[in-house]
Parts: structure tokens; C-alpha cells; sequence
């Protein structure tokens, strides 16, 4: 049981670390995380998916580039480009949409182009955010540290012929001459 409760632990610690590590990490080199709310992608960002979207100069945007940008003040929004007009505006279409959105994409608007993607671990994430999600969070955390030192505490017990085995004497033992070899034997 104990062996299976370490193992458990760590299993946990390491998820949560491969968590953090995927969400944080990114944002100190500037790439934004964003998880996909809409199918309008599908299926090449299905709904819960992980983007990392990587700030990108304008004349290194090209067509068929998924950009994440600001759509309006409240609207976030990973649409792919279908067209760059003569003003340097994007033309912008989901992949399932039948047609391009209504309005050009001013750059200005465009926090990068979408690099990397990881499906479904935006539902994770969009669930630690909330409240309860936070309160199943710590709970979980604060479970796996006392978990942690239950196991640590508890060890196997002494069986009696162990306590009787350690004793072994230290004294070497001589002969009737004094030496510790028989000088007759060689």
C-alpha cells in the first residue's frame, strides 16, 4: 500500500508539473496561452484546445497563418488568414465557417500566429480558473503534502531475528601466541 501511494503522489506531482510548466512557462518568453471556446476551427483546433500563440512581426504573416487577435473589446478570437489586401488587412476564416469573417483584421489587433496546440487540456485549464476549480486545486495539493508525510512516517516494523543478527563482535580472534594467523598453517 505504501509503494502504491508514493507512486500515486507522483504521478499526481508530475501532472501538476507538466500543467504549470505548460501554461507558465510560455508566458515568460512572451507566447500567450489561449484555449479554443468555439468549433469555428475544427478539426484543426477542436473546442478545448491549448494554443500557444507566438507574437509575429506583420510582414512575416502569411496566408493560411491561424492568428489570434482581439476582435472587439470583449471577443478573442484564432481564425485562419484567407487574404492580405494592398493595406496590409487580413481577410480572416474559420476553418468550418462557409464564409470569411465580416470585417478586415487590422494588425494592430493581431497578438501572433499560433504555433502549437495541445487538444482538450484548455478544459483543465478553463476549470482551474474557475472557483471551484481552484478550491479542488489546493484541496488536491494540500491532500498530496499530508499524503506525502503519512507515508514518510510509516515504517516497516523490526522482526525479533533482525535485532539479534546486528550484533556481530568487532574482536578478531587470536591465537594462543598472539598473532592473528597460525604460523603453522603458512
Amino acid at each position: 500500500m505504501k509503494r502504491f501511494g508514493r507512486i500515486l503522489v507522483n504521478i499526481v506531482l508530475v501532472l501538476l508539473l507538466v500543467v504549470t510548466v505548460a501554461v507558465v512557462a510560455p508566458n515568460v518568453f512572451g507566447v500567450r496561452t489561449l484555449v479554443v471556446a468555439s468549433g469555428s476551427m475544427e478539426p484543426a483546433l477542436p473546442v478545448g484546445s491549448l494554443v500557444y500563440v507566438v507574437p509575429t512581426p506583420q510582414r512575416d504573416i502569411r496566408i493560411h497563418d491561424v492568428l489570434s487577435y482581439e476582435a472587439d473589446e470583449d471577443t478573442i478570437v484564432t481564425h485562419r488568414v484567407a487574404a492580405i489586401d494592398e493595406k496590409g488587412r487580413y481577410t480572416m476564416k474559420g476553418d468550418a465557417n462557409a464564409s470569411t469573417d465580416a470585417r478586415p483584421l487590422e494588425y494592430e489587433n493581431v497578438f501572433g500566429v499560433v504555433k502549437f496546440s495541445l487538444p482538450t487540456v484548455g478544459y483543465a485549464l478553463s476549470f482551474v480558473m474557475t472557483t471551484q476549480g481552484k478550491i479542488i486545486l489546493v484541496t488536491v495539493v494540500i491532500a498530496l503534502i499530508i499524503l506525502t508525510f503519512l507515508i514518510g512516517e510509516t515504517k516497516p516494523k523490526k522482526r525479533k531475528e533482525d535485532d539479534d543478527a546486528t550484533e556481530i563482535s568487532d574482536e578478531v580472534p587470536k591465537w594462543e601466541n598472539g598473532d592473528t594467523k597460525n604460523e603453522n598453517l603458512g
